[in-house]
């Protein structure tokens, strides 16, 4: 290189090469150390972003750990330099202001299992998770729960600010206590899955209570003295994929739950509670504070009048909304007449019902009398669709169908039920549809 300098007339003396030389191993000692300091916890709160994950850690169980100890999983060199380059890439967003507010970070279960850590928690067996809560991981990381892959970040995590990785138990009782897909609790809500019936003596006044006797002998639900233990139902809003989606061929996957937690919470960690609604559990109210939540004992008492006015869930016919529906008019604005007295209001609560005073608040005479026109051509339909039943039932009685003219007569009872129980008047065009179609279906049942 040297001699292809001196033809162009330049001379450089080997003192140039040397400090060259020089400063290209600086370079690399400087990459070096930049390299060994970009590991350490101080180096991760430089990021304004990182500091209220820095504090949380600071203060944690694990601040003896370096944040790449659980960061970086065990493995390959390749694995490594991998996440190395996940890292610096981070570092060239901060600087170029191009990072997002919200930091996230996946750990691998290798990382909290590898030798020196956890390795033995999945030998421990049941453990004590504070005072009153028995807990085994073994079962949690091992076996699929409710038919759900869980990792170790699935309970430990940081979803509240300066809480990090430790149980997030909104995260326990989302699994423990929401309702499946037919409405009941899992078996993992019973309250002896992770509790042990109390051995102490509860005094209320003058009486003395053994949870051992009732609880553990007579085996009577802890739900029977406490009310509102678990409030709250976990529910997934289809809205809540917008949060980080709005590409149409993921959204179209929302009712596909098996994919959904596979790619969420068994390949990914995304906790639960940024999908489901919170549930909340505590110990719940006894019966000296007695006020107990509707929902206790009145459980979706109007499922039918919602799908009525909706217009959908019938048999055989198309949806059709209210027009009321349509117009975006809500349960209050036809609910408006006081139907207890005021005397007894203090010991009843109040209701308000439908007459023809809620139709003049918007329409004009000519309507005052249609809901008791709707009301009266509605029971005569269900009159002459009940006995229609009776006859087609001791058909299908006598000739034990199971066939076609089985379904018919299911579905027109269904419909019959459908408008009786869910007040027809709510929607009446719907309502004539489905008992039109139920009379149809009988009428083919019985042979007219």
């Amino acid at each position: 290189m040297n001699r292809i300098l001196e033809k162009v007339g330049i001379h450089l003396k080997p003192r140039f090469f040397k400090i060259l030389a020089a400063i290209f191993i600086i370079l690399i000692g400087l990459l070096i150390l930049f390299a060994h300091y970009s590991e350490s916890p101080s180096f991760c709160k430089s990021c304004h972003i990182m500091k209220p994950y820095y504090d949380a850690w600071k203060s944690s169980k694990h601040n003896f750990v370096a944040c790449v100890e659980c960061h970086y999983p065990p493995g390959t060199p390749k694995q490594f330099l991998w996440k190395k380059f996940q890292s610096m890439s981070q570092v060239v967003k901060y600087v170029t202001r191009t990072y997002g507010t919200r930091p996230f970070a996946e750990i691998d279960d290798s990382s909290c299992l590898r030798d020196g850590c956890h390795a033995k928690r999945l030998l421990e067996g049941k453990v004590k998770l504070g005072p009153n809560v028995t807990f085994d991981h073994r079962p949690h990381l091992l076996d699929l729960k409710r038919g759900k892959q869980l990792r170790c970040t699935s309970c430990h995590s940081q979803i509240v600010q300066g809480k990090h990785i430790e149980v997030t138990v909104s995260t326990c009782f989302i699994c423990h206590f929401k309702k499946g897909s037919d409405g009941n609790k899992p078996k993992i809500s019973s309250c002896l899955t992770c509790h042990d019936v109390p051995t102490k003596i509860i005094k209320h006044g003058k009486v003395s209570f053994s949870h051992t006797e009732f609880a553990g002998g007579k085996k009577l639900a802890c739900e029977k003295c406490h009310m509102d233990s678990v409030i709250g139902e976990g529910l997934a809003s289809k809205d809540k994929c917008y949060d980080c989606h709005n590409q149409p061929d993921r959204i179209s996957k929302f009712n596909d739950t098996t994919f959904i937690h596979d790619n969420h919470v068994a390949k990914h960690k995304v906790e639960c509670i940024r999908c489901h609604s919170e549930i909340k559990h505590q110990l719940g109210r006894s019966i000296d504070s007695l006020e107990p939540l509707c929902s206790s004992c009145h459980v979706k008492k109007h499922g039918g009048v919602k799908d009525m006015y909706m217009g959908i869930g019938g048999k055989g016919t198309p949806n059709k909304p209210s027009k009321m529906f349509s117009s975006q008019v809500d349960c209050k604005g036809c609910h408006i007449v006081p139907s207890i007295l005021p005397e007894d209001i203090k010991f009843r609560g109040q209701t308000y019902k439908t007459t023809e005073i809620s139709c003049q608040g918007c329409h004009d005479s000519s309507y005052s009398s249609i809901l008791e026109m709707w009301k009266s051509d509605i029971s005569s339909s269900l009159t002459r669709i009940g006995q229609k039943l009776n006859q087609a039932n001791l058909i299908i009685i006598q000739n034990n169908k199971k066939d076609k003219l089985y379904t018919l007569y299911k579905d027109a009872e269904y419909n019959y039920h459908f408008v009786k129980d869910s007040k027809g008047a709510h929607n009446y065009e719907y309502a004539q549809e489905l008992l039109k179609k139920a009379e149809d279906n009988l009428d083919k049942v019985i042979g007219r």
